[in-house]
């Protein structure tokens, strides 16, 4: 009986990989591997009623991407640290660490990545006395994006007793000044870690690479679940590149172990192998360990073999081990990490236990140290498959290019660490470098001609994981002249060396690598041809689906056709949801996707004909909204399609829909609280790309009109006026109803479509990781409540707070006093249903004005000693206004308006009020500039610094939408959320 598959891909330009069936069009997939290759028709006629569909839309489908030279624990936890990348000199520095500092005050370091060598001078690298005027109040330390050299400021030396120097590993240094104090330089691991030890994850992240040992003292449980919290995080950035494997080059078994329980939870999205790290000041029987990890984790998923080391350092920090002294120096020849002897005692032995060798070596010194250890391998235990691995080999001797082959190595390139990758400064490395070392410097195709196997990663986090970002460095390299020979590698060998030949690597090409029956169903489907691009355009291409071991991982820009009725089932092991009359939550049994991948250059000056979507029409003044398809018509110059995920419903939806709204206009489809997927760019937009995740902003910011320039205010004034005429910035509209009705957007933004365009300026790119439906609330309620509180009342410690309305608003206000560090805040809300919940969020006392006896106001002040520093009103009602200023204290306390009020509403108070000292203010999106603000908001909550999970208390489908609003005028719902 012919077996039905779970998924199949279809209309596809299929790289198999596989020299038999090389291209196909179609691929079917069951359980966890692939079960046919082949043609269109071949692969539909498998299908089953409850199999998957993805339509690729003549795009490309390939083997899931390997990644062969990663440090997942590091780079998972630095996608929550303050990245530095492209900044540039003291002030800039300044300006990044103050806003981070601020909404991190209780790491007890503030901790940069991606500082560039040259971040403060072009020939120096920072001290710590300038660090001190960066961040003269924390302590402060900074990682060089190649992951070798800290720099620390006087507060961090002295908290990590470094700062009059101490015992290191060899290759490693504190260097010192001329005063006998560190300089704020500390090179290599065994010098900078105990900095790193003061991190938010206490270095647990870097244990692997910095001793590799299980960390000491023993994580505890709630350690273990940030750890893993953390990975997980990584994972899904990993997934969204299309990426399915990885090879880890550091580890320890805490890491293994973590890894093995997110294969249990269901949270690991893509494989990792494991090395065991051995170090210089390691005994060699130590790896007994390296023989028990290849022998305790074996799995698909989870898996060990390798034995990782360095052999040298860095050329930027001038520690790679070099042949011949740096330029302008008598004798530095780099820091090598082993004695040739002892590095030769250490290859020999784990190649006599028939492990893996993988060696970080850079400098031309460092490469023919390896090789001449890996020839010492052969001759004590004679030759076999071992597939050792030289990492990096960024400086090499023309003598020693053909030693690779010869000795069986493997060549392990990051494309993107070559001064012509494009991502490092093209300068950066040469001046490090005699004129003669340049022709066989980063030597991609050198290495390749001589016919060594090469192989193609990133090393992240020293850059980042995206794969097409390393494409691009590979097949479109910047073309340096001079000395710098032409590395450029053809499409083919490139994707190979990605995918294929990463999989052989790891001795598991039987599993894994091609697309063909039996083989482990890791597969991506991008979002274009990869062959009919130009090079340079490569990175137009991004992952629309990612599968791996036979389950999706990521999706994105997708529609989904709705399973019938009988096709929805419970899902196990949750309880009832709000909202649905306790019944457990459903899901779609199955679902058949139809990936919507537009495959042509998006900054083409091409529009989209006139497309359908589904959309809530608010078709006039106080009547429900109707659901209907609508048309809607491609992005113009400055423009974006968008595919809206999530929208939340918001008050202020509400009070345009009701007629209350002055400035409401109809036909329009309301929302302002999205999130979503871009689709398509139009002529002129840079900022952005195909398969961004976005925010739309109600209040954008353009960055160039008088409001933006002057630091005053977050009111951005480029598109007012056409936006509060329900038009985009040509004055035009892009809706219209099925019979060619216009219909209006609204606040810019349109929420309530499956599919709507917005103007470049008004969207926030957001990270990939982050969930639609939860993210879509920082679209307004998030933003405005701790926006209200960081950004227009800036809220010190120890402040006594009230605020009026426990709403999403208040709440979110409340959320932002506690990350302020208020002593007290007193919660107002005639509903006690709201006290609960308020407490969760930190409120610390709650006052319901029905039950107070006498004056509210005379009540409060008694309550906060005197009157509150500050008071927030998130009611809308100006009689709350004028309490909340009044319960202000006198002589300098702030009252902040963030509710709506109605039309033709006036506030007042006794003129007295404001002569003692009281302050009103008011703020609209809390004051946070959309496009620089959402986006690190969006990583509060990913790090767990703000919460967003509890006042989602309803999801909801587009149909239910009204239901929406009801729920919200009998007070049943914090935040209804509809996702399409």
């Amino acid at each position: 009986m012919a077996q039905t598959p779970d998924i199949i891909i279809t209309n596809g330009a299929v790289l198999t990989f596989e020299d038999t069936v090389p291209h196909a069009s179609a691929i079917a997939i069951l359980g966890s591997t692939i079960l046919a290759v082949g043609s269109d028709a071949d692969i539909e006629g498998m299908a089953g009623p409850d199999t998957r569909r993805i339509d690729a839309r003549g795009a490309t489908v390939m083997p899931g991407f390997i990644d062969s030279h990663v440090h997942l624990f590091g780079g998972s936890v630095e996608l929550g640290c303050l990245d530095l990348m492209g900044v540039q000199g003291l002030d800039a520095l300044t300006a990044a660490i103050a806003p981070y500092a601020d909404a991190n005050p209780d790491d007890r370091i503030v901790f940069a990545v991606q500082a560039d060598y040259a971040i403060l001078h072009d020939r120096e690298t920072p001290t710590r006395q300038e660090l001190d005027i960066a961040c003269p109040d924390r302590p402060f330390a900074m990682f060089a994006p190649d992951h070798h050299t800290v720099w620390a400021n006087t507060a961090a030396l002295e908290l990590a007793g470094l700062l009059r120097g101490g015992d290191t590993a060899a290759g490693s240094l504190i260097v010192m000044g001329d005063d006998g104090l560190a300089t704020g330089e500390l090179r290599e691991p065994g010098a900078y870690a105990a900095i790193l030890a003061l991190t938010r994850h206490g270095g647990r992240d870097m244990a692997g690479l910095v001793t590799g040992k299980t960390p000491v003292p023993t994580p505890t449980p709630q350690e273990r679940a940030k750890d893993k919290a953390a990975i997980a995080q990584g994972m899904h950035h990993l997934a969204a590149q299309g990426i399915t494997g990885v090879q880890c080059m550091d580890g320890n078994f805490y890491q293994l172990e973590l890894l093995t329980e997110m294969e249990a939870e269901g949270t690991l999205l893509c494989r990792a192998s494991v090395p065991f790290h051995l170090k210089a000041e390691d005994p060699l029987d130590r790896l007994s360990e390296a023989a028990e990890m290849h022998a305790t984790y074996t799995g698909d998923m989870v898996y060990s073999g390798t034995v990782k080391m360095f052999v040298d350092g860095v050329v930027e920090g001038r520690t790679a081990l070099m042949l011949e002294p740096y330029p302008g120096t008598d004798e530095n020849y780099g820091d090598p990490v082993f004695s040739a002897e002892h590095f030769n005692e250490a290859c020999t032995r784990i190649d006599a236990m028939g492990l893996q060798i993988a060696v970080h070596a850079i400098g031309d010194g460092g490469v023919r140290r390896t090789l001449d250890a890996f020839e010492a391998a052969r001759d004590a235990n004679g030759a076999r498959d071992s597939r050792h691995r030289i990492e990096h080999l960024e400086v090499v001797h023309p003598d020693d290019l053909p030693r690779i082959r010869q000795l069986d190595a493997v060549a392990s390139i990051q494309p993107g660490h070559a001064p012509f990758g494009g991502i490092f400064p093209a300068t950066g490395v040469g001046k490090y470098l005699h004129d003669h070392q340049i022709p066989t410097a980063y030597p991609w195709q050198q290495i390749r001609d001589s016919g060594a196997p090469v192989i193609f990663s990133t090393d992240w986090p020293v850059i980042g994981v995206e794969v097409m970002t390393t494409l691009k460095a590979a097949i479109a390299p910047l073309q340096l002249g001079g000395a710098w020979p032409d590395q450029t590698q053809s499409l083919m060998d490139t994707l190979k060396s990605y995918t294929r030949d990463n999989a052989w690597v790891e001795f598991r090409e039987h599993q894994k690598g091609r697309l063909a029956p039996g083989l482990l169903a890791d597969v991506v489907v991008l979002s274009h041809d990869l062959t009919q691009l130009p090079p340079d355009r490569i990175t137009d291409a991004a992952a629309r689906v990612t599968i791996c071991n036979g389950r999706i991982t990521y999706e994105a820009a997708c529609t989904c056709a709705p399973a019938p009725a009988s096709k929805w089932e419970e899902i196990p092991g949750e309880g009832p949801q709000r909202g649905t009359g306790g019944s457990a939550p459903l899901r779609p049994a199955r679902i058949d996707i139809m990936v919507d991948f537009r495959p042509f250059a998006p900054n083409s000056k091409r529009m989209i004909p006139m497309m359908k979507t589904r959309a809530a029409v608010a078709v006039a003044a106080g009547k429900p909204l109707e659901i209907m398809d609508v048309n809607l018509e491609g992005p113009k110059k400055g423009e974006v399609l968008i595919e809206i995920k999530a929208t939340g419903l918001c008050h202020t939806d509400e009070f345009t829909r009701s007629g209350d709204d002055p400035e409401g206009i109809f036909p329009a489809i309301l929302g302002h609280e999205g999130a979503g997927v871009v689709l398509e760019i139009g002529e002129g937009v840079t900022t952005l790309e195909v398969g961004d995740h976005v925010i739309p902003l109600y209040t954008p910011e353009c960055r160039q009109c008088e409001y933006c320039l002057s630091g005053k205010t977050n009111l951005c004034q480029a598109i007012r006026v056409t936006q509060g005429k329900g038009l985009l910035p040509d004055g035009t509209t892009r809706f219209s109803m099925m019979d060619g009705t216009p219909i209006h957007h609204y606040m810019g933004c349109s929420t309530f479509a499956n599919h709507t365009v917005i103007p470049e300026i008004a969207l926030a790119k957001v990270r990939k990781d982050a969930p639609f439906d939860k993210i879509c609330y920082i679209g307004c309620g998030v933003t405005t409540g701790i926006g209200a509180v960081i950004n227009t009342a800036k809220v010190e410690i120890g402040a006594r707070c009230v605020v009026f309305g426990l709403g999403g608003i208040g709440l979110n206000v409340i959320q932002g006093l506690r990350l302020a560090g208020a002593d007290q805040i007193v919660g107002v809300d005639l509903n006690d249903d709201k006290a609960e919940i308020a407490t969760y969020f930190g409120m610390t006392d709650f006052v319901n004005p029905t039950k107070v006896e006498g004056d509210l106001v005379a009540h409060l002040v008694e309550l906060t000693k005197g009157g509150a520093d500050y008071t927030f009103d998130a009611t809308g009602n100006t009689k709350v206004m004028r309490q909340a200023l009044e319960a202000a204290h006198k002589g300098w306390g702030e009252s902040i308006i963030i509710g709506v009020a109605p039309a033709g509403a006036e506030i007042s108070t006794r003129p007295f009020q404001l002569v003692t000292g009281r302050v009103w203010r008011g703020t609209a999106f809390g004051g946070a500039k959309g496009r620089t603000d959402v986006p690190r908001i969006v990583d509060w909550y990913m790090d767990g610094k703000i919460e967003i999970d509890p006042m989602i208390t309803h999801k909801l489908t587009l149909d239910e939408i009204n239901h929406g609003f009801e729920l919200m005028h009998e007070g049943k719902s914090i935040r209804a959320v509809v996702e399409f």
